[in-house]
């Protein structure tokens, strides 16, 4: 696992290069939750989670001015672009470009986690399904409140 893996911040994380940037990409869930009141991963309980986390300020005591900011494009799956992109977090979940992007590099874990990704938007009638990974790498959806899935989060440095 030592070779595979890298120990940081007290979990095991799978990078992967691209570029002059590292991603990556915890090998295990950081906790189970509900996703939000909406599908909208900007207003989510996930990313309130994660940008107030105590792994997020490990991360900046450690990296410092190595983070990247992540942006993450919350398309959804039908293409409306209803909730833009986030910009600046440096720790969040994975859209589904980025499993796409990184998919082969990124193992199966042994939990359902969230993508940042809503299936549809309000425009279509939908504010409650949230795209996931089931742990097979199925990609499914759900609704994202009242059902608990694995926060997998991903962090980006520069190499």
């Amino acid at each position: 696992m030592k070779k595979q893996f890298k120990f940081i911040c007290g979990y095991y994380w799978k990078a992967v290069k691209d570029g002059d940037l590292t991603y990556y990409f915890m090998n295990a869930i950081l906790k189970k939750s509900e996703f939000g009141r909406t599908n909208n991963y900007a207003r989510s309980y996930v990313r309130d989670y994660l940008l107030n986390s105590e792994l997020a300020a490990e991360l900046k005591k450690e990296f410092g001015d190595k983070l990247v900011p992540i942006s993450l494009d919350l398309t959804s799956m039908d293409g409306f672009k209803d909730y833009g992109c986030v910009e600046g977090d440096i720790l969040a979940i994975p859209n589904i470009q980025l499993l796409m992007k990184f998919g082969e590099s990124i193992p199966l874990i042994d939990s359902w986690y969230w993508l940042a990704n809503p299936n549809q938007t309000p425009k279509r009638g939908d504010a409650h399904y949230v795209q996931y990974v089931c742990s097979g790498g199925r990609v499914d959806y759900g609704g994202g409140c009242g059902y608990a899935r694995g926060v997998r989060p991903f962090f980006i440095l520069k190499s």
